[in-house]
């Protein structure tokens, strides 16, 4: 007669034992997806923008941006460009007020500005991107300290370093973007000058969070001074123009829509948990039961046998 003489309660559990092996095998796993992860985009924005009123309609405007630990790449699309490029031949690009309200139409110093403002529109985003990058090496410093047994605290911090990687990804960083980017015509999509031509704006933002993203729509408008005759812009801008004048066709606007996502190969992250289930650490007072802990989970079933 064959009997099994083990409880129940003592079946092999689902999670194996931690091994001298797997700890090496985790540490080289979770510098591989770090590396994977840094080498990858973070984020992908696609976007769609439209002048539905103004000289520049109807022209569209799509674009995909990518983010990754070094850069900003854009690609542009512009559909229906006639209207916008004969807008752009038309306006007289020197018209810009200054911060005190008055019309400045000295252009010398534009490209300065410019490059002065877009260094300055990128100081957000690189934070962010340190900071990541920073958060990476922390998960992989923590692996090295659990392989050295220095303190049972370095699993909590590993998991708090996770957890914080993942909120950078999916809200930190996708704000950082959206902070730098300012206005749609301000920097990415459109002149600096432009904006600077508009008066009486009207302009409002609506932001939501998306699954494993964000979600943005903007609108814009505005009379352009850049489509007024010189000797009418400082009325204009005490003053809205009436609704039946030949000035009132400057009045711009434009909608857009913002989609913000982690880059679809930071999927991997979800791997961090799985491998610490299957490849778990020794506690940093257990140094002795590697051989022990490794024969219980190799014997299947423990069979006693007897007549």
């Amino acid at each position: 007669m064959i009997q099994n003489s083990r409880p129940v309660g003592d079946m092999v559990s689902f999670r194996p034992p931690p091994t001298k092996s797997g700890q090496w095998l985790r540490l080289g796993l979770t510098a591989l997806v770090a590396l994977h992860v840094v080498m990858s985009a973070w984020i992908v924005v696609q976007f769609d923008g439209v002048y539905t009123e103004g000289a520049p309609a109807p022209s569209e405007i799509h674009a995909m941006v990518a983010v990754d630990k070094d850069q900003t790449l854009i690609d542009v699309k512009i559909e229906r460009a006639t209207a916008l490029f004969m807008y752009s031949l038309n306006r007289d690009s020197s018209a810009t007020i200054e911060g005190n309200g008055t019309i400045n139409s000295n252009n010398t110093d534009d490209s300065k500005n410019s490059a002065d403002t877009n260094e300055e529109s990128s100081e957000n985003l690189n934070l962010t991107r340190k900071i990541t990058l920073g958060l990476l090496a922390t998960l992989v410093f923590c692996e090295v300290l659990l392989i050295c047994r220095v303190s049972n605290f370095s699993s909590w911090l590993r998991t708090f370093v996770w957890f914080v990687l993942i909120a950078f990804f999916v809200i930190v960083i996708p704000l950082s973007y959206v902070s730098d980017l300012g206005g749609i015509e301000g920097v990415e999509f459109g002149s600096e000058k432009d904006v600077n031509a508009m008066v009486h704006i009207e302009d409002s933002s609506n932001i939501t969070i998306v699954p494993l993203g964000l979600k943005m729509d903007y609108q814009f408008g505005g009379y352009d001074l850049g489509l007024i005759n010189p000797e009418n812009r400082s009325e204009i801008i005490a003053n809205p123009p009436p609704s039946d004048s030949e000035e009132a066709k400057s009045w711009i606007r434009f909608e857009s829509e913002f989609s913000i996502a982690m880059g679809k190969n930071l999927d991997t992250l979800v791997f961090f948990p799985i491998v610490w289930f299957f490849i778990p650490a020794f506690s940093a007072e257990n140094d002795d039961e590697s051989t022990e802990s490794t024969k219980k989970y190799t014997a299947d079933v423990d069979i006693d046998e007897s007549e």
